[in-house]
């Protein structure tokens, strides 16, 4: 009952939740197209929508809370938290359950459009040393993005300006 109540409260008859059916994976392969017939009561044809299939679902969400530190040294530490297709509901309010085969990041510092450096590491951190900050603060102002990658594609960048 716990499912139909759920149900009843996103404004859905509990009676109509037995007239959904899941479409099997076959029908709907990242890349495909899914046309969709929606019929309501006092429609005498169905409207038509072609939905093309990205898998968004599959990708790991964007990590959040991206900082950019600075040492004495002028070295700079980036963090950032990741985020789970799995544990939305962040229960313990320790850790989110990885939801991934593994766990990897990719970072790239770009000035613009143009990718100065790019780097991956399985730790949420990266050490921005003075050196490389240096060596690319004379191309202009910078950005780092943050992308957290996963067996099924890479998530959507998250992106922070660094301050020289």
């Amino acid at each position: 009952m716990g499912d139909r109540d759920a149900w009843n409260r996103r404004g859905f008859p509990a009676d109509e939740a037995d007239a959904l059916t899941m479409v099997p994976d076959a029908y709907v392969r990242t890349g495909g197209t899914v046309t969709l017939l929606a019929l309501g009561l006092g429609d005498l044809e169905p409207a038509e929508a072609q939905l093309r299939v990205m898998g968004a679902a599959l990708k790991p969400p964007s990590p959040v809370h991206l900082t950019i530190t600075p040492d004495a040294g002028g070295n700079r530490t980036v963090r950032w938290t990741r985020r789970s297709r799995v544990g939305w509901a962040w229960m313990d309010h320790v850790d989110a359950p990885l939801g991934e085969e593994f766990e990897r990041y990719r970072l790239r510092v770009l000035a613009g459009e143009t990718v100065l450096r790019t780097t991956e590491t399985i730790f949420p951190e990266f050490s921005y040393s003075a050196a490389m900050a240096a060596e690319d603060t004379a191309l202009g102002p910078l950005t780092v993005e943050v992308i957290q990658v996963g067996a099924m594609g890479a998530s959507i960048p998250t992106r922070a300006v660094l301050v020289a």
